[in-house]
């Protein structure tokens, strides 16, 4: 189960950081997963726009582009409350975004 194996590694890094006694709330969602895997969605793409020109990130449009695109959406609908710290871990991936260069012409 995926929630297991991210609540696991995240008590394994909070471990390493000595703060093993530290709280956390773990939510695994495909909600921004869209049509298919490898299928970009329009949400994936502002995400990844969005997120490159406020913050000068990158994100792919396989992984991390959706899951911020999930993240945004999340706090839009506020279940992400603007006093919650969110860990958002950014894997890589930069070379997808030449892949999928037509996607980023609209």
């Amino acid at each position: 189960d995926a929630t297991e194996e991210v609540a696991r590694l995240t008590q394994e890094g909070l471990v390493a950081m000595d703060k093993e006694n530290a709280s956390f709330d773990v939510l695994v969602d495909d909600c921004a997963l869209g049509e298919a895997y490898g299928i970009t969605t329009p949400e994936c793409l502002d995400a990844i726009r969005s997120t490159a020109s406020l913050e000068g990130i990158f994100l792919d449009p396989v992984y991390s582009g959706k899951a911020m695109a999930g993240l945004i959406s999340h706090t839009q609908q506020g279940l992400v409350g603007p006093d919650e710290i969110v860990v958002f871990v950014h894997t890589g991936g930069l070379p997808l975004l030449f892949a999928y260069a037509d996607a980023f012409q609209s």
